[in-house]
């Protein structure tokens, strides 16, 4: 018999710490491919998941923008009121532009009812589109999408920031983008796999650069 239980003073992790589950980039492709692209609902929630996973946008920012805050010319847009009230200017390029291209010049016009209204991404009934909804689609788009892991739209945040660092951006400017006050933040934010643990190892260690120049001419 023990009488008093041994894992009383061992201290748990705290579950905000634990590793969230991380789309790989096929399945982030399959995720955003998934909306249809002939009906205005469709071609609205294609420009909605490739500003999330394009962007790093939270849940709450992005049912927060106007019309005006998306300037597709330059390539940015402004989230404002961010945690911390802080706005802070985001870029928009490659694919997460075509999308909003579209939605704004062929499903905005069908959605919209008051013309006076700012925001730029609308639900059917043509009011500013909220939380929920944006958390109930990407859900439903996942599903469509035959993905397995459990999908809300910070997912598509933590996979592009662990996406942007697997193919080597600076943690600095991930932090700029996830709009974190401390560069340890974004550290929990990330997932750094054994896999790319390896391929920096075999990048950068002076022993493998060695032994690759050895293997190369041997090959020769």
């Amino acid at each position: 018999m023990i009488l008093r239980d041994p894992t009383l003073d061992v201290a748990l992790p705290s579950w905000k710490r634990l590793p969230r589950a991380v789309l790989n980039e096929a399945q982030a492709r399959r995720l955003v491919a998934a909306p249809s692209s002939w009906t205005p609902l469709g071609k609205r929630d294609r420009a909605i998941l490739e500003t999330l996973y394009g962007c790093a946008l939270r849940v709450s920012e992005s049912e927060r923008p106007d019309l005006t805050d998306l300037d597709l010319t330059k390539g940015e847009i402004l989230v404002r009121d961010g945690k911390g009230r802080k706005d802070r200017l985001l870029p928009v390029v490659g694919r997460a532009v075509v999308p909003l291209e579209v939605y704004l010049a062929e499903a905005r016009p069908e959605l919209v009812r008051d013309p006076r209204e700012r925001a730029l991404f609308l639900s059917w009934p043509g009011r500013r589109l909220g939380v929920q909804v944006i958390q109930n689609l990407v859900r439903s788009h996942a599903r469509a999408a035959g993905l397995e892991v459990r999908v809300s739209p910070h997912t598509l945040r933590h996979g592009c920031a662990t996406h942007l660092l697997q193919g080597g951006a600076d943690i600095c400017h991930v932090q700029k983008l996830l709009g974190h006050a401390s560069v340890e933040t974004t550290a929990i934010y990330t997932k750094v796999t054994p896999t790319d643990l390896a391929r920096v190892v075999e990048k950068t260690h002076p022993r493998e650069r060695t032994w690759k120049r050895r293997q190369a001419k041997r090959g020769q």
